[in-house]
């Protein structure tokens, strides 16, 4: 399994351990104890640089969709005012009989915006159309 050499090797250093006096020893396992803590220490370092940057990392992926939510929040929020401003100019318009006039219509809404209301019996229908159990304007 091993070499001649190998093994007359292992046998030297033994037999040089053998020989060392407790001082000696005492100063290898002191030497060797000291290189153990520093390489411990370095790791230790190394580990704590990886983990701050990995918690910087996450804390600016944090923010950037704290961000994100925010303004899809604002986008949002400005959608539905302008949607209601929007309807109630629409239903403003529509009441108050200046509706015929095209210009008006244009201003806040598409040709393509069908208003759809439930039937009302009680009431006469002068604009619109019956289907089902709605009246549809457009």
């Amino acid at each position: 399994q091993q070499d001649p050499e190998s093994i007359l090797r292992t046998q030297e250093g033994r037999k040089r351990r053998m020989e060392m006096t407790a001082r000696e020893k005492a100063d290898q396992n002191r030497d060797r104890n000291r290189q153990h803590a520093r390489d411990t220490r370095k790791r230790k370092k190394i580990f704590l640089t990886k983990l701050e940057s990995l918690a910087d990392e996450y804390t600016a992926q944090k923010e950037h969709a704290k961000i994100a939510r925010v303004e899809e929040a604002e986008r949002i929020q400005r959608q539905y005012e302008t949607r209601t401003h929007a309807v109630r100019s629409f239903l403003d318009i529509r009441s108050n009989g200046s509706g015929l006039n095209y210009d008006v219509w244009a201003n806040i809404a598409e040709e393509s915006i069908v208003l759809t209301q439930p039937v009302e019996p009680y009431r006469m229908r002068v604009l619109g159309h019956k289907t089902n159990e709605s009246k549809y304007t457009q």
